[in-house]
């Protein structure tokens, strides 16, 4: 909404610019004058004015989603959840069971490491013994 406000503000002070040279000299001004600045004018009006409803709208839409962004969530979460079980046939109480074997999984892997560090420190405690000796 900012980027549209700004938009605005810059189009209206850039025709306001122009305005200011050639409204003095509007009297004097020929047809073909008056022609080419309507010709320069109109499209950086146009310009600026699509650019503020762009801006101002997308400010306006991107709030509007974000306000309902966690209905939206939960929403697509129970999506999600009907998909599992519409697909897999077992429901989420077998993804339950295959998060908590890979946490198994997980735990034996830590232990075998633990169980290496340990071994590594033996054996280097071992070597610095050795060349102690």
């Amino acid at each position: 909404m900012a980027a549209g406000i700004i938009s605005l503000t810059y189009g209206t002070f850039s025709t306001a610019r122009i305005m200011n040279v050639f409204i003095p000299k509007i009297e004097e001004a020929t047809t073909n004058q008056l022609a080419s600045f309507f010709c320069a004018s109109m499209p950086q009006a146009i310009l600026w004015s699509t650019a503020f409803a762009t801006f101002f709208a997308s400010g306006i839409l991107l709030e509007k989603v974000s306000a309902s962004e966690p209905g939206r969530q939960s929403n697509e979460l129970t999506e999600i959840l009907k998909f599992q079980q519409g697909s897999s046939g077992t429901g989420p109480t077998s993804e339950i069971k295959r998060r908590r074997e890979a946490d198994e999984r997980v735990e034996a892997i830590k232990a075998e490491v633990l169980k290496a560090i340990q071994r590594l420190e033996r054996l280097d405690n071992l070597e610095d013994n050795a060349k102690g000796s």
